[in-house]
């Protein structure tokens, strides 16, 4: 079962997976219902991906479908011939979109197999002109060049409210019925370039999560175990939760959960210490939380530093926190004095450090104005009372309190 869980050491973020988990679909009546994803309607740029492994090759067996009729779906699946017309054969993949008039593109050349695990992803990009502009086909992360009939449109029918299915065409015949396993599916609300999809296809997603419509990584049930309490499974974006229709959810990894797709380690950013400075990996480039952006930085202070690091794809890669308590504070502030304490005009600051800033407070926490003359501060204008000094150094903050006389 693919599970997320974060552990802090120390400040430091990681994430780690579990064995990974798939959907087995008996190529009977099992399905997913993931209701009218209306969002999906009118999309003029999307991107569909999915992890699948089949276990027979059926004509027309659909991995995700959205069907109000013929002329009026999404679907993603094998091709068939002698249905009327020649859209691909078995071992090829179809992909259907029609808005009232219907365009389909398919693959030649027998590129689906039983018994192994594909990576698809279908790239729809209605902004543009020609059929081959707007739809782009992904196997393995591999571009195949497509057959057309018929005029791709330039969005889905936003009258469509036929819900998203995962394994078959509800509306149509148990001819579509897949059989096989399921993972890893996810609908962008944008176009996703190859290099993305190598990157990403197998990785669980961790960023850029706001560009996903729905995602679902069939993490909910135990691998082949008992599932009957299960009806459901999570879309991870919190918007569509598919419900599981006729599965046997039984012991046994047939119409069940079972075991999916091997996603990669997910690897993590980490910071450590060298010397006196901070560094953060892996590559990529930088922002910390002080606004540096290079990939070693001297801290100020003792206390938390974090990095955002970003890939060569421009995805944030991972957020890193680190819990810094190196810097010898101590005998420095036991050295730090200010005097005369009382003191009615000037303050004498005493410290064997550079001084970037000042800042004082009167007992309310609000900063008050005074002129710093090194090795002097003015507090001549303050009004009598208790004070509280910052003073900002390379070495870290350190405080004391004094008290204005008049």
């Amino acid at each position: 079962m693919k599970k997320k869980f974060i552990y802090i050491f120390f400040g430091v973020i990681s994430f780690h997976l579990s064995a990974q988990t798939g959907l087995d679909f008996d190529g009977d009546d099992d399905y997913v219902n993931c209701g009218d994803v209306d969002a999906f309607d009118n999309l003029t740029e999307f991107t569909i991906e999915a992890s699948v492994y089949w276990h027979d090759l059926t004509p027309l067996s659909t991995i995700i479908s959205k069907r109000t009729n013929h002329l009026d779906k999404i679907q993603l699946g094998l091709g068939a011939s002698g249905y009327g017309a020649e859209i691909g054969t078995v071992d090829d993949l179809l992909f259907q979109i029609g808005d009232g008039i219907l365009g389909r593109a398919y693959t030649t050349g027998g590129i689906i197999s039983i018994n192994t695990w594909f990576h698809i992803a279908v790239v729809f990009d209605g902004t543009q002109a020609t059929n081959e502009e707007k739809l782009k086909l992904y196997v393995n992360g591999n571009q195949h060049m497509l057959t057309f009939m018929g005029t791709v449109p330039d969005a889905p029918n936003f009258q469509n409210t036929a819900p998203i299915t995962l394994g078959n065409e509800t509306t149509f015949s148990t001819v579509t019925n897949f059989n096989g396993i399921l993972d890893e599916v996810r609908i962008w609300t944008t176009v996703r370039s190859q290099a993305q999809i190598q990157a990403n296809m197998n990785n669980f997603i961790f960023s850029e999560t706001e560009l996903l419509l729905a995602y679902y990584t069939f993490e909910d049930g135990s691998i082949c175990g008992n599932n009957l309490a299960i009806t459901t499974i999570e879309d991870l974006t919190g918007n569509y939760n598919g419900i599981l229709n006729n599965f046997n959810l039984n012991e046994g990894c047939t119409s069940n959960f079972t075991t999916g797709m091997v996603l990669n380690p997910v690897a993590v950013a980490t910071i450590t210490e060298s010397g006196e400075y901070l560094d953060v990996s892996p590559a990529g480039t930088y922002l910390w939380n002080n606004g540096a952006i290079t990939q070693s930085i001297l801290p100020t202070a003792n206390g938390e530093y974090w990095c955002v690091v970003t890939d060569d794809n421009g995805c944030v890669f991972d957020t890193v926190y680190y819990n810094y308590q190196s810097l010898d504070l101590l005998e420095t502030q036991e050295s730090f004095r200010i005097y005369p304490n009382p003191v009615c005009a000037y303050l004498t600051l005493e410290l064997d450090l550079k001084i970037n800033a000042i800042k004082v407070m009167d007992v309310l926490g609000s900063f008050v104005d005074v002129v710093w003359e090194e090795p002097m501060l003015d507090v001549s204008k303050l009004s009598s009372g208790l004070y509280f000094i910052e003073v900002y150094t390379d070495k870290g903050v350190f405080t004391e309190q004094f008290i204005k006389d008049e």
